[in-house]
């Protein structure tokens, strides 16, 4: 009987600080956010003795995805987990059952979002303003990002005092 896949699920944890929610799909093509966890699934129809998952593309390579992780063979079911992944990469994941049956090889792709930075632009008041010590200053910011944002403030600080909250919102 040759050795197939069943069954495929992913499990992505993206980083706390997002507060995005855990998310399960069932696919080797997976995009994620940069630094999220990925626990790896495949069911296959019968045991397989032997794995093996080689990297296969030259983007970057950090930490995570320098050298691909071990494969956790039970049973009928291999386990891949990736921790804090920061580059796209691409592996290929091969295994073979005891009697010699070979698995069709298995394109694993994990394209990564990257996190840019917040963007902060001052639109009110013009970037030169004179002013005398008791003149009000309105104020209009905007600020965006990728992601998104949870909480935006303004700190100010005079002289060399420790900077203070002067607003915040949500």
């Amino acid at each position: 009987q040759p050795l197939t896949l069943e069954l495929t699920t992913a499990t992505i944890v993206p980083p706390a600080y997002t507060r995005k929610a855990e998310e399960t799909v069932e696919s080797l093509d997976l995009k994620i956010l940069e630094g999220s966890n990925v626990d790896l699934t495949l069911t296959l129809n019968r045991p397989a003795a032997v794995t093996d998952l080689s990297r296969t593309t030259s983007e970057p390579v950090d930490a995570t995805t320098a050298a691909p992780p071990t494969v956790l063979i039970q049973d009928s079911t291999l386990r891949v987990t990736w921790s804090d992944v920061r580059h796209s990469a691409t592996f290929n994941l091969t295994a073979r059952t005891a009697d010699g049956m070979e698995l069709e090889d298995q394109r694993i792709s994990i394209r990564v979002q990257v996190d840019r930075p917040p963007e902060v632009r001052f639109v009110e008041p013009p970037e030169e303003l004179v002013v005398t010590p008791t003149t009000e200053v309105p104020l209009r910011i905007e600020a965006s990002d990728d992601i998104g944002l949870h909480k935006i403030g303004i700190l100010y600080q005079v002289g060399s005092e420790k900077p203070r909250l002067l607003c915040e919102q949500d």
